[in-house]
């Protein structure tokens, strides 16, 4: 039997390209198709909605006269029918992903919609808590990671982490300072368990739909927590001990690099790395400079810093690999 390896290591007989190998021509050539692909399905749509345009309005004025309670009836009722068409029709694998993932985002936009109707005041937590219940059901039901992985995305949201998106720009934090303990510890118990799998050596196969998102979210909202609580512009240095905070910060940072590289979770050595990297560039910007140019040698001085330590770790990487096993293999 021909293996990749196999067509990988053929030489290609095309002209003036004989120096690559079949595999790399086919990738090229996929590449391009893919390219073509879009292509025509940017013009396909341009075209489409010049032709139809005014049917397509026309058709949105009928759907305006039909009332809105219909559209609740049918939004649950066709999430209903998504969510369990995979178990109906006998679908598996991959390609269960088609009919879970609109389902799930018709639940979910049918339950505002439903709130709408009934003039329920904005509750987040009720929100996300339903959305955590139902994806994670269908996420065990169906073994899918992609619903697993937004089951866990609504557990965030439903401790108080959330992403607002705005033109041009993202919004990543915590509703409240409640919120953001909340949510740091509960992905704190996240990067626990991931720690505990792997020190143990008894992997938790229940956990298996919903591991991605846990290596995502887990260790990034945690770390996140710890980054803004240690800051001096959200700290209330009447309840809390500046100084006190710092070590926490360190310490809760080295020990995900340390747990990350010692157990090989990815995960939680890049965010540990990446989250006190962004701690050491904040502190000397929280020394409240008296003018630009104090501000302007501050950031100098973070920036030398910043770069002779990336310096001395590409030349000393035998140090770095030592301290932290995952990366070297790479």
């Amino acid at each position: 039997m021909t293996t990749v390896a196999d067509i990988a290591a053929v030489s290609s007989v095309v002209g003036q390209c004989a120096e690559l190998t079949t595999l790399q021509v086919a990738a090229g050539y996929l590449t391009w198709m893919n390219v073509a692909k879009v292509f025509a399905v940017v013009l396909g749509g341009i075209c489409f909605a010049f032709l139809f345009g005014r049917f397509v309005l026309n058709l949105l004025l009928i759907f305006a006269i039909i009332p809105p309670a219909l559209y609740e009836i049918l939004g649950f009722a066709i999430s209903a029918v998504l969510l369990a068409a995979p178990a109906l029709l006998g679908v598996s694998g991959p390609d269960v992903t088609w009919f879970v993932v609109p389902g799930g985002i018709l639940f979910a936009a049918t339950i505002i919609l439903s709130a709408k109707l009934r003039s329920l005041p904005p509750n987040n937590a009720r929100f996300f808590g339903l959305l955590t219940l139902v994806w994670g059901g269908v996420a065990v039901w169906y073994g899918n990671e992609v619903a697993g992985f937004g089951a866990v995305a609504a557990f965030m949201a439903f401790t108080g982490f959330s992403i607002i998106v705005m033109p041009l720009s993202y919004a990543i934090g915590f509703e409240d300072e409640k919120a953001t303990n909340r949510a740091g510890g509960a992905g704190l118990l996240i990067c626990l368990i991931l720690i505990f799998e792997r020190w143990s050596g008894a992997a938790i196969p229940q956990l298996d739909v919903f591991r991605a998102g846990m290596e995502w979210l887990g260790p990034f909202v945690f770390a996140l927590a710890i980054l803004i609580n240690s800051s001096l512009w959200s700290m209330d240095q009447r309840k809390q001990s500046y100084l006190g905070m710092q070590v926490m910060a360190v310490a809760a940072y080295s020990a995900m690099i340390v747990a990350g590289g010692s157990f090989h979770i990815d995960a939680l050595l890049n965010v540990g790395t990446g989250m006190l990297i962004l701690w050491l560039i904040e502190k000397p910007f929280e020394i409240a400079p008296k003018n630009m140019t104090a501000l302007a040698a501050t950031g100098l001085v973070v920036a030398l810093a910043l770069g002779g330590g990336v310096y001395w770790a590409q030349n000393h990487i035998d140090v770095v690999t030592q301290w932290m096993p995952a990366l070297a293999a790479r």
